[in-house]
């Protein structure tokens, strides 16, 4: 923490999954916030770190949607005011992750609309209610952030049920990977975010990328951009 805040990192987000549960993520924001760095919680909703392909519903969590909807809130609900009590407030917090397929599969899966939309309302609607509303925002985090196509598809797709409402979230955020693609290049990115910033009137972030330092035998070209 001291060589990030020594380095002028503004910050980081914190994963809380699994064994990385809120206990072991109130020490994390302690350290962060004592090194003057600000913090995030980025909820995975899973035992597991969460991905795309990978979106697995929490070891005895129900998958009756009306069940997983309210367990879902409650679990946020705790999460915000445990930190809340413990005077750490994050500066964002994240509905999921990667969730351009869905979210605590099945029940929340992308062929399920509805359901999906259900349990991105109950996250950001128990953090709003929650004692950090005033301090934190939420963040939505989609990968493939270098395809225009997708972001849209999957923004129109859960907000076309009624529910969430575009005001639940604050921030549109990305993942960018080169190489995950012919089309992963700095242009379209820029495209992207400027197309989301538009369509939604959201500030947009990305915040998962990488820089490879060997690439030897790449399965794309390195980006002409």
């Amino acid at each position: 923490m001291k060589i990030a805040s020594c380095l002028g990192w503004p910050g980081g987000k914190r994963r809380v999954d699994g064994d990385h549960g809120i206990d072991y993520n109130l020490k994390l924001a302690r350290r962060a916030t004592d090194a003057g760095l600000l913090f995030g919680l980025n909820l995975h909703y899973s035992d597991t770190w969460t991905i795309p392909g990978l979106q697995e519903i929490p070891t005895g969590w129900p998958e009756d949607i009306d069940a997983l909807e309210a367990r879902l809130y409650e679990y946020t609900s705790e999460v915000c005011e445990t930190f809340a009590a413990a005077v750490l407030y994050p500066e964002i917090m994240t509905i999921g992750n990667e969730i351009v397929g869905g979210m605590l599969w099945p029940t929340g899966k992308y062929d399920q609309p509805e359901n999906l939309a259900r349990l991105l309302h109950a996250g950001a609607t128990a953090i709003r209610a929650s004692s950090l509303g005033n301090h934190t925002k939420i963040l939505t985090h989609l990968a493939y952030g270098y395809d225009s196509g997708v972001q849209h598809w999957f923004y129109d797709m859960v907000l076309g049920t009624g529910l969430p409402a575009v005001d639940d979230w604050d921030v549109v955020a990305v993942s960018f990977y080169l190489f995950w693609g012919e089309g992963a290049t700095f242009n379209n990115l820029e495209s992207t975010l400027k197309s989301l910033a538009t369509q939604y009137n959201k500030e947009v972030q990305v915040v998962e990328t990488c820089w490879p330092t060997v690439c030897s035998n790449p399965e794309y070209p390195f980006p002409a951009d």
